[in-house]
C-alpha cells in the first residue's frame, strides 16, 4: 500500500506554516505585513486569527518555544502562518516548481472520489473549491521544494511499477452512506423510527435521545465489505444492503460490542450507495510521484525546512519582510530568525485545524472504513 508516512511527515513540515489558506482581502484593505511584493491585508489577518482553534494548540506551543517568547499571541501565530505561506509560494515560483492546474485537478478529482463527505461539502458550498485548490497546490509545492524537483522527469515505467504493486489498495470499495440514531431499546427505536419516517429531523431526535456521535444523524460513509466482515456490524449490513437511497431499515438494528456486552440499537437510513471504483494510473499520478520523490529524497522534509528558514531569514535581514503591527514585530521576527525545528520533534504534532480536508499527499487515499460498533 502507498504508505501514509509521507503524508504524516509532510504534514509535520506544514505544521509550522500551513495553518490556513485565507481568502484574498478586498481592495483598500489596510496592509499589516509584506514579504517582498506580496502583501497581507487586515482582512486576511483577521480571518486567519478567527480560524485558529484548539486543534492547533500544540503547534502554537511549538512556535512559542522556538521564538523564545512564551507569550506569543494568536496575532503573532496568524502572521507567521501567512508569511510562511507566502514564502512557500514565492520559492516555488522562483524555482519553477509550481504545480500545474492539471496536477491540482487530479488531486481534487481523486479526493472527491475517495471522500464522499468532501464531495458533498463542495456541492453544498461548505468547502470553498478555490481555497481547496490553494491548499493542495501549497502541499505539492512543499514536496517539490524539498525534493528540488516536480517529478516531471520520473520515468513512466517507475510510475507503472509502483501503481501495479499497489493497485488493489488504490481501488475504492463500494460504500454506503447512512444516518444512524442511537435509541434506548427496540421499543423506543420503533417509536423514533416512526417519527423519522414522518419527517422529524435526525438531529432533533438525537438531542432528545442523548445520542452520541456518530449515532446522532451525522451522515457517514461505510465500506460494504467492512460491514459484511465485521461481527459488530453484520446485522447492520444485512438490514441495509438491499435498501435504496433514502430508505429506512424496517426496525432498529443491533450493533454488537464486546462479548457479553448489551448491543447498541440504532435506527438507520440509507442516504446514498456508491459503487466500487477501479482506479487508473492517471487518477493517482500525483500521489505516485510524491511517493517516488520521497523515496528518492529521504531528507526531503529537512531540506524543505532549511530552505524555508533561509528564505525567510534572508528576507528579514534584507528588509524585504515587514510587519506593520508594532506589537507583533518582535514576536514574528524572533520566530523567523530562530533555527528551523527538528523534524523529529514535530512529527507527532497534529495537523492544522480548519474546515479544509487534510492533504492527501503521499497518503494511501483509499477509505477503508471500519464498521461501527457499540461504544
Amino acid at each position: 500500500m502507498i504508505s501514509s508516512h509521507t503524508a504524516r511527515r509532510l504534514s509535520s513540515a506544514l505544521a509550522m506554516s500551513l495553518f490556513v489558506l485565507p481568502l484574498a482581502g478586498c481592495q483598500g484593505d489596510k496592509i499589516v505585513a509584506q514579504l517582498k511584493s506580496d502583501t497581507i491585508t487586515q482582512s486576511q489577518y483577521l480571518k486567519t486569527m478567527q480560524q485558529l482553534n484548539f486543534m492547533s494548540f500544540q503547534q502554537e506551543m511549538s512556535i512559542a518555544q522556538r521564538s523564545n517568547d512564551p507569550n506569543l499571541t494568536a496575532g503573532g501565530i496568524a502572521l507567521i502562518s501567512l508569511l510562511t505561506n507566502q514564502a512557500i509560494g514565492q520559492m516555488a515560483q522562483e524555482q519553477n516548481l509550481v504545480p500545474s492546474d492539471q496536477i491540482v485537478d487530479q488531486l481534487i478529482s481523486y479526493q472527491r472520489l475517495h471522500n464522499p463527505q468532501l464531495n458533498a461539502s463542495i456541492k453544498d458550498g461548505k468547502t470553498n473549491l478555490k481555497d481547496l485548490r490553494k491548499q493542495l497546490a501549497s502541499a505539492e509545492e512543499v514536496v517539490f521544494l524539498g525534493a528540488g524537483s516536480d517529478g516531471s522527469k520520473i520515468d513512466t515505467s517507475q510510475l507503472q511499477t509502483l501503481f501495479d504493486s499497489q493497485k488493489g489498495s488504490l481501488d475504492i470499495p463500494a460504500r454506503i452512506g447512512v444516518r444512524m440514531l442511537a435509541v434506548k431499546d427496540q421499543t423506543d427505536g420503533i417509536t423514533q423510527l416512526n417519527s423519522l419516517k414522518a419527517g422529524v429531523d435526525f438531529h432533533q431526535l438525537a438531542i432528545a435521545e442523548s445520542s452520541p456521535s456518530p449515532y446522532n444523524g451525522t451522515e457517514q460513509y461505510l465500506s460494504l465489505d467492512a460491514l459484511k466482515n465485521s461481527h459488530a456490524a453484520i446485522d447492520l449490513y444485512q438490514a441495509i444492503v438491499s435498501l435504496s437511497d433514502n430508505q429506512f431499515a424496517n426496525a432498529p438494528v443491533a450493533l454488537h460490542g464486546a462479548a457479553g456486552a448489551p448491543p447498541l440499537y440504532v435506527d438507520v437510513q440509507v442516504t446514498q450507495k456508491i459503487p466500487a471504483h477501479k482506479t487508473t494510473l492517471d487518477e493517482v499520478r500525483p500521489f505516485l510521484i510524491t511517493e517516488i520523490l520521497q523515496q528518492q529524497n529521504p531528507e526531503l522534509q529537512l531540506h524543505f525546512l532549511n530552505l524555508l528558514h533561509s528564505y525567510l531569514q534572508d528576507a528579514v535581514q534584507s528588509n524585504k519582510l515587514q510587519v506593520y503591527i508594532p506589537s507583533l514585530q518582535q514576536q514574528v521576527i524572533s520566530y523567523l530568525l530562530a533555527p528551523p525545528p527538528n523534524p523529529n520533534a514535530i512529527n507527532s504534532a497534529p495537523q492544522p485545524g480548519g474546515s479544509a480536508p487534510p492533504s492527501s499527499q503521499g497518503a494511501n487515499p483509499n477509505p477503508q472504513s471500519s464498521a461501527p460498533g457499540a461504544p
